[in-house]
């Protein structure tokens, strides 16, 4: 859905000193993950590490908007720096290894191009960028972005869209405007270091029905379509899946306990579809290459990966389990959070290691048997 924001300008004045943050340990400055959108179209904003033209557009690592689904290229980390105006941050991309640069010395309508420098691991005037929020979409913050050029000059990052950029010159980023429209409206997605996490399942509190078999399956099912079932495992997980993959229809459609119309094109169907990840959470492994040739299976944990276990495996029961991984920690264990693990229909957040088992109440459980790669997160 696209949305219209009222705009909420700030210019402010650069200092040129120079500051040297390390990549890892940017002292002083908040730091996080995130994937950078543009408003006008959603796409995704790609570091191009692949052009290798050493002159203007073409430059090896120049930013442009032109993916639909994130991955490796479009991984950046925004860091809020210490002991400067209300609104400054630089813009770490994770596949240049580079702060992001304003090349205000390329000329023509090269001028401004937002250019992953080879070798910039220090922060001047040119990769000082100024984040003014104007709103939100979803769970996202919508903001704009200001670069000041050596001569005071004040430039909203836009991305040049439309006939007029051909080709591969398509949705290239550009501090070149001085008002702000759709085209520089800016949006965060989360990445796999920077999940959506915790209990906005929306069925989370449809009612509980404990003489079904699974005591959690609901009648109202099919108002779910694609995530079906209330408060079992693998609704929750496609749930998990659609809004860390770039689902934005917070407000269902067909009223409380609705179905986002996109969810196809963001998250997995669960209704043991052909193909389809279902009919059941053992069935997750067997099924994920089949739905789509961009997943796999492997026994190593991701953030945003889904922990599955077979059916009678590791203390589950004969359907299986599912449950979303949120954070890899140094020792190896996850952290998962997930519905009905004891057969309740309930949210929880559990750590499981290959070393020790989990206890939940009186039950125990072991590692998972697998784990299936989703979309972006590898």
């Amino acid at each position: 859905m696209r949305i219209r924001l009222p705009l909420l300008a700030a210019v402010v004045t650069l200092g040129a000193a120079m500051i040297a943050l390390a990549p890892a340990d940017a002292a002083g400055a908040e730091q996080h993950h995130m994937y950078l959108r543009t408003v006008s179209g959603w796409n995704y904003v790609s570091t191009e590490a692949g052009w290798t033209d050493s002159q203007g557009r073409h430059a090896k690592n120049v930013l442009r908007a032109r993916s639909t689904i994130p991955g490796p290229y479009e991984g950046y980390q925004i860091r809020h720096l210490s002991g400067m105006p209300a609104g400054a941050v630089a813009l770490w991309s994770d596949v240049a290894q580079a702060y992001v640069t304003a090349e205000f010395s390329w000329a023509g309508r090269d001028r401004g191009t937002l250019h992953a420098r080879p070798g910039q691991t220090t922060v001047g005037p040119w990769e000082t960028f100024y984040q003014v929020q104007i709103g939100t979409s979803g769970n996202y913050p919508v903001f704009t972005l200001k670069a000041n050029d050596s001569s005071g000059g004040s430039y909203y990052v836009s991305a040049d869209q439309g006939s007029n950029y051909p080709g591969d010159l398509q949705g290239v980023l550009q501090a070149d405007q001085t008002v702000a429209k759709d085209g520089e409206h800016w949006a965060e997605g989360p990445g796999p270091q920077n999940l959506v996490t915790g209990d906005d399942y929306p069925w989370r509190y449809a009612a509980f029905d404990p003489t079904k078999n699974p005591p959690s399956d609901f009648v109202d099912a099919p108002t779910r379509g694609g995530f079906q079932y209330a408060r079992e495992c693998d609704s929750f997980v496609a749930w998990k899946i659609y809004e860390n993959s770039g689902g934005r229809q917070y407000t269902q459609i067909g009223g409380p306990g609705g179905t986002p119309t996109d969810y196809r094109t963001y998250s997995v169907d669960i209704n043991g579809g052909n193909p389809g990840m279902g009919p059941d959470a053992k069935d997750w492994a067997n099924n994920a290459t089949r739905y789509n040739s961009g997943f796999w299976v492997d026994q190593t944990p991701t953030p945003g990966a889904v922990a599955q276990w077979n059916a009678n495996s590791g203390g589950m029961a004969g359907f299986g389990h599912v449950a979303y991984v949120d954070k890899v920690d140094s020792d190896g264990s996850i952290v998962v959070e997930n519905f009905n693990l004891t057969g309740n229909g309930e949210y929880s957040v559990n750590t499981f290691s290959t070393k020790s088992a989990t206890v939940v109440g009186n039950l125990t459980f072991s590692w998972p048997s697998n784990f299936v790669h989703i979309h972006q997160f590898h």
